[in-house]
């Protein structure tokens, strides 16, 4: 019962460390594409998935630096 609750409290752990990390990086990202290109900072597309059902994919807009 004791293992449950560790493993429970290091995913939650280990997911704010990892959110902890990345969100800075990707603020940044999104600085850099707002400052270079103007808006948007995300593009969205509809992409064929699996047995040709559409499904949308939402990514960072690209920018040459």
């Amino acid at each position: 019962m004791v293992l449950i609750y560790f493993k429970r409290i290091m995913d939650v752990v280990s997911t704010l460390t990892g959110l902890l990390f990345t969100v800075p990086i990707l603020l940044s990202v999104a600085f850099i594409i707002r400052i270079s290109m103007g808006s948007p900072v995300l593009f969205r597309q509809v992409r064929p998935a699996w047995m040709e059902i559409l499904s949308w994919c939402t990514s960072f807009a690209r920018c040459l630096i």
